[in-house]
């Protein structure tokens, strides 16, 4: 049963659209991100949800119901910004509370469910301090029981943790979806960082220009991206201009010949299913740093040169010249040798994992 849909939803500003023909579900008790960088639309199509701004175009539902042009106060929704938003006067059981309070839900009950929502954020023994004495992960666990104990059918979350540095925002990735899995909560959740929007949901959904280019479970989304912009904002990605010259009659395995430099040959396995490649077709091979090594007999090779070497504590990031003229990363984990500069090796990698992608993507005109 979906929770929320929306249908060929659009936002127009000045006759530039900010959102573009939209649709998608989000499945009861679903964890859906919508990522992408900042301009891309996906905090219109999240205030659209919520009520704060109507459509220019399409139908949005909630619960089966059309809400397009419901009043916020009238959608049961709950929205968590970025910025905390509590009231300074307030404590922390009355802010948490406050929701309540608007519901006409007062005394047992009302402090019932603000002790239920403290201790689900783990800050019962704050409940009486003021906002100005909470660290700021502290504050967004605020908002976050805040916006919880009104028991909304449907959570938003507007990028709540981009204030906070990267080892809280580690913290608070996982107290927001434990109490999300506890409640059973459809939450749709915004956000740019990519590493937040795989450790965190079910589904992500990748815009660009107010239009989604894919929207999958996160292994899916980082080991088959559709496009090359996909593949390399989600991750880094090597990207490789190939020709296809063969394909397996099970259809499952592809042989390519680089278009740049000297005859070089690899193979990449396909799902079969959807193999619409067709012979003497130009398209993109593309790996991860962290799938191709410097040792081992994969099928894949080849030769590159190393310019720049980084350390990242749990691997190497090696940047190599490849003798087709572009530039690689490959990922060496901890403890393994490390190439000096200037030096030629052999990279190599699996053709289970690597990916084609279309030429004709615009991120790369």
């Amino acid at each position: 049963m979906s929770e929320v849909r929306l249908e060929r939803v659009s936002r127009v500003y000045d006759r530039l659209p900010a959102v573009d023909d939209v649709s998608f579900t989000v499945g009861t008790g679903e964890f859906l991100t919508l990522l992408g960088p900042s301009g891309c639309g996906k905090t219109t199509t999240l205030r659209m949800v919520a009520g704060f701004l109507l459509p220019s175009a399409g139908d949005i539902y909630i619960k089966g119901q059309n809400v397009t042009r419901v009043p916020p106060n009238r959608r049961n929704t709950a929205m968590v910004f970025q910025s905390y938003a509590l009231f300074p006067h307030l404590t922390v059981a009355e802010n948490v509370g406050f929701g309540l309070k608007m519901r006409r839900i007062r005394g047992a009950e009302a402090a019932q469910r603000t002790q239920e929502a403290l201790r689900l954020v783990k800050l019962e023994d704050l409940a009486d301090r003021l906002p100005r004495q909470l660290s700021g992960g502290q504050q967004q666990r605020v908002a976050l029981a805040r916006a919880v104990v009104i028991r909304p059918e449907v959570l938003l979350m507007d990028e709540p943790l981009g204030a906070l540095d990267l080892k809280l925002r580690q913290e608070l990735q996982v107290q927001i979806r434990n109490v999300q899995r506890a409640l059973g909560i459809t939450t749709i959740y915004v956000t740019h960082d990519q590493g937040e929007a795989l450790s965190l949901s079910d589904r992500v959904a990748v815009m660009r220009d107010g239009r989604i280019q894919q929207l999958d479970a996160p292994d899916r989304l980082y080991g088959r991206p559709v496009s090359a912009f996909v593949a390399n904002f989600v991750g880094r990605t090597n990207l490789l201009p190939v020709e296809i010259v063969e394909i397996a009659p099970s259809r499952d395995r592809v042989r390519v010949r680089a278009v740049d430099g000297p005859d070089q040959f690899f193979s990449v396995s396909v799902e079969a299913k959807s193999c619409d490649r067709r012979p003497q077709e130009r398209c993109l091979l593309g790996f991860r740093p962290e799938n191709a090594s410097m040792s081992g007999e994969p099928t894949n090779r080849l030769r590159a040169r190393v310019h720049d070497v980084r350390y990242f504590g749990a691997v190497r990031s090696v940047s190599l010249t490849s003798a087709l003229g572009g530039v690689l990363d490959v990922d060496l984990p901890s403890g393994a040798p490390v190439p000096s500069h200037g030096e030629e090796v052999t990279i190599a990698w699996h053709p289970n994992a690597c990916f084609l992608l279309p030429m004709e993507d615009e991120s790369l005109r």
